[in-house]
């Protein structure tokens, strides 16, 4: 799997830590937005997605928690790579969704993520 160069950025003024490398599975699970999306809802966007993301630089969490990289993008033998890295590892119990795959868009494919799988909009009346 490739190796993506990044740094965290502190708070506010350019305060960040040296630049790091390490293998994109770790990278996913380190920029915030993603880390999220992976971690807490548990769900892997699909290529298009995760390239939109990827073309950003940066995600921030805010509270200080932010990181920032080069722009890059994937193919789909490192996306197949990647999923299944996360998917069949049975500790992240991650999903796929076909539903969401025609999204493009990181936002908008994150908010119906979310949406969809907020556990308060699954509760029984």
């Amino acid at each position: 799997m490739r190796t993506v160069k990044f740094r965290r950025l502190y708070g506010i003024g350019g305060n960040s830590s040296p630049w790091e490398d390490h293998g994109l599975e770790m990278f996913v699970l380190r920029a915030p937005e993603l880390s999220f999306m992976l971690v807490v809802v548990k769900v892997m966007p699909p290529l298009a997605v995760l390239n939109d993301f990827f073309k950003r630089s940066e995600s921030d969490g805010g509270m200080g928690n932010a990181v920032e990289w080069k722009p890059f993008e994937i193919q789909h033998d490192e996306y197949t790579e990647l999923v299944e890295f996360l998917y069949t590892d049975p500790k992240r119990n991650i999903k796929l969704d076909d539903e969401l795959d025609g999204i493009c868009k990181f936002d908008e494919w994150r908010k119906k993520a979310v949406h969809k799988y907020n556990p308060r909009n699954r509760r029984k009346s």
